[in-house]
């Protein structure tokens, strides 16, 4: 990793150490059939509930541990009344109740139904981290009914994935301006690998499979749809090292995480050299 030195490196696995804190997933106990996941942030806490028991349920909620005691809390619904266009409801999903923040909140919620509660306290989220401009997060579930979870937080340019029962997860950003080079940070399971799908003049021209083998490798569904031209070990992304003539530093960067056991989970960050 020349150019990088190991103080820097740390400062940046501290700094997703503290991301880690500041955003991430965080525990639902739950006593029913209602499924729920929540996240939360320094000035946000998010949770989205989802009823697929067949029956209308009654929902008691308690929000503990919230990182703030002031602010509003705003609740969602999806069901055939609410943001449902194939259900003839306005598409749009705005709140249908707004108050203060408190620790309970009680409601129901139907068959097929999503409630979403978030409490913001009203300031502002952090700075954007200064990686490349972000064009498009691209998603891919081959099954979903599966219990697998894969997001990209463009802010602070991090992936995180979750295997659950199924066997990966996948995740890709379309990016522009990316530098000569990336350091790539994983903290969890290190079962990690990432493709770069190299666009020159908006095609996609070459992909390189970093930290995993050619006898693992997979074609994705975007990109150059086909195996990788080259496999190099390791997540030191020297981009401009592996690059095909004519690239002006676009391209979809690939996050796979391939499950070694049950709920196997990483966090990856992305930042410039």
């Amino acid at each position: 990793m020349a150019g990088v030195s190991g103080k820097q490196i740390e400062e940046r696995r501290a700094a997703l150490q503290r991301q880690g804190q500041e955003l991430d997933r965080r525990l639902v106990e739950i006593d029913g059939p209602v499924k729920a996941m929540a996240s939360s942030d320094q000035h946000r806490s998010s949770l989205v509930m989802w009823n697929l028991s067949g029956a209308d349920q009654s929902l008691n909620v308690r929000l503990d541990n919230l990182p703030f005691s002031k602010g509003t809390l705003s609740v969602y619904k999806i069901d055939k009344d609410h943001a449902s266009w194939g259900d003839g409801s306005d598409e749009a999903l705005r709140p249908v109740e707004e108050r203060g923040i408190g620790e309970t909140w009680s409601g129901s919620i139907p068959d097929s139904g999503v409630v979403y509660l978030e409490a913001d306290d009203g300031m502002k989220a952090s700075k954007p981290l200064p990686v490349a401009k972000v064009e498009r997060v691209l998603y891919y579930f081959p099954n979903r009914k599966s219990t697998a979870y894969a997001d990209f937080d463009r802010n602070t340019w991090t992936a995180r994935l979750g295997t659950g029962e199924s066997a990966e997860a996948v995740i890709g950003v379309r990016a522009s301006g990316l530098p000569r080079r990336l350091i790539a940070d994983v903290l969890g399971d290190n079962s990690v690998s990432i493709y770069v799908d190299y666009l020159v003049d908006g095609r996609c021209v070459k992909s390189v499979l970093f930290g995993g083998e050619a006898r693992g490798a997979k074609a994705l569904p975007w990109g150059k749809k086909s195996l990788p031209d080259e496999a190099v070990k390791g997540l030191d992304l020297d981009l401009a090292k592996h690059a095909p003539d004519g690239w002006k530093s676009s391209g979809i960067i690939t996050f796979v995480l391939k499950g070694s056991g049950a709920s196997t989970r990483a966090k990856i960050g992305l930042w410039r050299d």
